[in-house]
């Protein structure tokens, strides 16, 4: 059990910080969309 949760950890260690670059992109990317029109 213990073992298994060292690797689920080392895995989410892994993916972790390509799934964060892409929730900050996707998140700043709707941002630009919500607030460009009403810039303009």
């Amino acid at each position: 059990m213990c073992a298994n949760y060292f690797c689920i950890i080392a895995l989410i260690d892994l993916i972790h910080p390509y799934l964060f670059a892409k929730a900050v992109f996707k998140t700043a990317f709707l941002w630009l969309l919500k607030i460009w029109p009403s810039s303009f």
